[in-house]
């Protein structure tokens, strides 16, 4: 026990002759921890912080692409028996659609637009996980009654409009050299 207590007066007596030295000592233990626990912060909380914004754009959605450009022999498609059977017979399903993406145009007072819509069914509502904030979204029976209507972000409508308050405004689309008009019927809160 006395070899123990010679050890500690050794040191003791290395630390006081060298201060400056075990000062920095010290402060380079310190500053390197300090370091590494900042980096392990800062890194889970990025990896919090991304994890948690794909999750509100589309978490909990699975989709299935499939190329239209194959020969037929080897196209994969789906019918409305199609969604109304996943729909039907898969637990936790809340809503199936199509969603086709065209491209177009439109002009309103404040220009000419380049636009891309997302057509589907009234399942597309889940589709993003955006809450509509004005007007509602397309029902089930505006999407079979063909009716010509949409649902469009904040920002789009002030783009297009100067203003959020567009529900029940109109917008003339030219689709592939076809014009047709659509009502506004919601407003979607931007992500």
């Amino acid at each position: 026990m006395s070899q123990v207590w010679e050890y500690i007066k050794i040191a003791l007596m290395n630390i006081r002759s060298n201060k400056g030295r075990s000062v920095l000592t010290m402060l380079g233990i310190i500053i390197g921890i300090s370091s590494v626990i900042m980096i392990i912060s800062v890194g889970n909380g990025i990896k919090s912080e991304v994890n948690g914004e794909l999750n509100d754009m589309a978490g909990g959605q699975v989709a299935i692409y499939t190329d239209m450009q194959q020969n037929q022999e080897e196209q994969v498609s789906f019918n409305e028996e199609d969604f109304d059977a996943i729909q039907e017979k898969v637990a936790h399903v809340k809503s199936v659609t199509p969603v086709y993406n065209v491209y177009g145009s439109t002009s309103t007072r404040k220009g000419s637009f380049d636009i891309m819509l997302s057509c589907g069914t009234a399942g597309l509502k889940d589709y993003s996980k955006d809450p509509i904030i004005k007007g509602h979204f397309f029902t089930e029976n505006d999407y079979y009654g063909a009716k010509k209507v949409c649902v469009i972000p904040e920002s789009t409508a002030r783009t297009l409009f100067g203003t959020t308050d567009v529900v029940g405004m109109t917008l003339n689309l030219d689709i592939d050299g076809i014009s047709q008009e659509f009502e506004v019927i919601g407003i979607r809160q931007d992500s």
